[in-house]
């Protein structure tokens, strides 16, 4: 499942040259290991609004133990 988040970025584009606001999009991944922990791994995209061209992306990894 994807979503927007609601917190914006202001950043430069190196695509347009120009400071602008970034669309940020959240994809969330669980995946359950073998020894019962959950990885969930969460990419946030970073788009620039004015030209819509890819700026960056983050990897979030985390553990979480049922």
């Amino acid at each position: 499942m994807k979503f927007i988040d609601n917190a914006m970025s202001f950043e430069l584009c190196s695509i347009c040259k120009n400071s602008a606001t970034m669309a940020v999009t959240v994809t969330p991944k669980t995946i359950a290991g073998p020894d019962g922990k959950i990885s969930v791994t969460i990419v946030k995209t970073y788009r620039c609004e004015a030209c819509r061209s890819f700026v960056r992306s983050e990897k979030i990894d985390r553990c979480v133990e049922v």
